[in-house]
């Protein structure tokens, strides 16, 4: 070989140890998986504020139905207890990280559909108009006490999507995992 040249062996702890530190933690990943469920649990729960999706697209608004008998929190969408937004959690396996939320109606809020719900036997009080062909003058009759069965009413709910990752959010993971990555090398 012409020129000059130079051989060079690494013998050194410190690159070694690093070196080991990042295989040993990438090969079981939980705690980078911990830092990014901590991270997406925020940022989901955010949208609860900003009333929007992971695409940016606002949540449907409330129906005028549901807005007139709503006893709370009559201003924001997806909140009557807080009790949706606050118990958004991460779970890390082996590979993965998964957020969500454990109650009943998260899937109903997230991708809509229709609803059934029961409806107990209940008393009404109802108002009859009748009417008068002549003079087509309308006269309201008494009001009578009627029996209602209890039955169940089938409703559509707006998909109001609040999981899912954003585009701030691969950057965001993607600076994470650079940083937990570097913090490994000291």
């Amino acid at each position: 070989m012409a020129g000059a040249r130079i051989d060079a062996k690494l013998d050194d702890r410190e690159v070694a140890d690093a070196l080991a530190r990042t295989t040993r933690e990438l090969g079981s990943p939980a705690r980078l998986l911990r830092l990014i469920g901590e991270y997406l649990q925020r940022s989901t729960q955010r949208r609860f504020t900003n009333t929007s999706d992971a695409l940016r697209a606002t949540w449907a608004a409330l129906s005028p139905r549901y807005l007139a008998r709503k006893p709370k929190n009559r201003d924001k969408v997806l909140v009557l207890s807080g009790d949706l937004r606050e118990l958004i959690r991460y779970q890390v396996t082996d590979d993965a990280v998964l957020v969500g939320s454990d109650r009943p109606y998260a899937a109903h809020q997230q991708f809509g559909g229709p609803v059934t719900m029961r409806v107990k036997a209940h008393q009404r009080t109802m108002r009859f108009v009748q009417s008068r062909r002549r003079g087509d003058l309308r006269q309201q009759s008494e009001a009578r006490t009627v029996q209602v069965k209890a039955h169940t009413r089938v409703s559509r709910l707006a998909a109001r999507p609040f999981l899912g990752v954003t585009d701030a959010d691969r950057r965001e993971i993607l600076a994470e995992t650079r940083a937990f990555i570097a913090g490994l090398w000291g």
